[in-house]
């Protein structure tokens, strides 16, 4: 599953890079290059060890429903699932034995098949998630990644 890179991850790898590199021009060092990379890259490391750490400690808490969002949905729109994955609307439909909506995506960037496309009904696509005190929306809207 493809997964987008973020705008944000690129810009604090070189404030790190930017702030070690000034420390050992402090310090004195001479080779400021060579190991101001290299502590950058543990740096950098470390840190998206403890954002994976802390991602899979808030995903094993438990949630409950609190609320549904009233948004319109729209083919072509992408979300990122509370979870992580980001997903591409690729269809609504009306499920007719119930007269429910149903919203289908497939993972960012695939193409839609059997074999990856997913479905649920909108009111549940559309909830508002609580984990203890944080409250989350299932999926929330990414337009940064729309139209690219």
């Amino acid at each position: 599953m493809k997964k987008a890179s973020s705008k944000h991850d690129v810009i604090y790898a070189l404030v790190i890079y930017a702030i070690v590199k000034i420390m050992l021009m402090i310090c004195g060092l001479t080779d400021i290059d060579l190991i101001s990379t290299l502590l950058t890259v543990i740096i950098i490391t470390l840190l998206l060890y403890v954002r994976e750490y802390v991602r899979e400690s808030f995903l094993k808490q438990t949630y409950k429903v609190v609320g549904t969002l009233n948004r319109n949905l729209h083919v072509g729109q992408i979300y990122e699932h509370f979870k992580g994955n980001i997903y591409t609307i690729v269809g609504i439909s009306l499920y007719t034995e119930s007269g429910k909506m149903i919203v289908s995506y497939v993972p960012y960037g695939d193409t839609p098949n059997a074999s990856n496309t997913y479905s649920r009904p909108i009111f549940m696509f559309n909830e508002i998630l609580e984990f203890g005190t944080l409250r989350r929306d299932r999926f929330q809207r990414r337009e940064d990644l729309e139209n690219t």
